[in-house]
């Protein structure tokens, strides 16, 4: 979701497009943590500090609260993540995207990403990447 605000991702255009064309055509529900909010609010802050944005540092972001399933890390999900050994089989991650690659397996849904730490992984989860191989969007 950081390239769809960064506009000097090299990846911007087509992950922004991609987002837009879904949300636009109420295509798509977006199934994430809380957490992802203060992310993106994070990298406004950090591309304004930098000076690479002007824009207002904390604003809403609409695109990303319509349609938006907030997922619950519950003690359940943690259980399920612990069974099916989650952890290990996702240990080349780091954080959020940890969390991201565990909501994606548990919950059998894709992850959206141009993140290709993520790529060690396809076989546990399905991962779209926007502009290269979404067959759903044109």
């Amino acid at each position: 979701m950081g390239a769809v605000l960064n506009m000097d991702d090299p990846t911007h255009q087509e992950s922004y497009w991609f987002f837009k064309n879904l949300h636009d055509a109420d295509a798509a529900t977006w199934v994430v943590p809380g957490l992802l909010f203060f992310e993106l609010q994070a990298i406004r802050a950090r591309r304004f500090r930098e000076k690479k944005d002007a824009s207002p540092i904390y604003q809403r972001i609409p695109l990303f609260i319509e349609n938006t399933e907030l997922y619950e890390v519950t003690a359940p999900f943690l259980k399920r993540v612990w069974d099916l050994d989650l952890y290990r089989k996702f240990d080349t991650l780091k954080g959020a995207d940890l969390l991201y690659a565990c909501i994606a397996h548990v919950e059998q849904i894709p992850l959206v990403t141009q993140d290709t730490d993520f790529d060690r992984h396809r076989e546990l989860i399905e991962i779209i990447r926007p502009g290269t191989d979404d067959p759903r969007v044109g």
